[in-house]
């Protein structure tokens, strides 16, 4: 059961990467501001995050930078809003096993 999960959120979040745009982080002054909501934890890797175009990318970043051992797997909008219009994003996380540097 929770594999059908993953694999629905996962192909959700390839969906969602593929179809959305970018126009909102093409101005420089989006990047790096500070996250406007930390993420609500749902536990076993399961996060959602309160935020939606530039402020997600940041509170995402924000996190990440946070949590240096863990690793995004997939990405889904809330779709709480309809077909194609969020108000935040589902985010799967699980501890790097690996690291670049030995």
């Amino acid at each position: 059961m929770n594999a059908k999960i993953i694999f629905i959120l996962l192909v959700a979040g390839i969906a969602t990467i593929v179809t959305a745009g970018c126009v909102t982080t093409s101005d420089p002054t989006n990047i790096g501001t500070t996250a406007t909501h930390p993420p609500i934890d749902y536990g076993n890797g399961v996060l959602y995050f309160p935020d939606t175009e530039a402020e997600f990318a940041n509170s995402l970043s924000a996190y990440l930078e946070r949590n240096p051992d863990m690793i995004v797997v997939a990405i889904a909008g809330d779709d709480n809003k309809g077909y194609g219009a969020d108000e935040g994003y589902f985010v799967i996380v699980e501890k790097r096993t690996t690291t670049c540097n030995g």
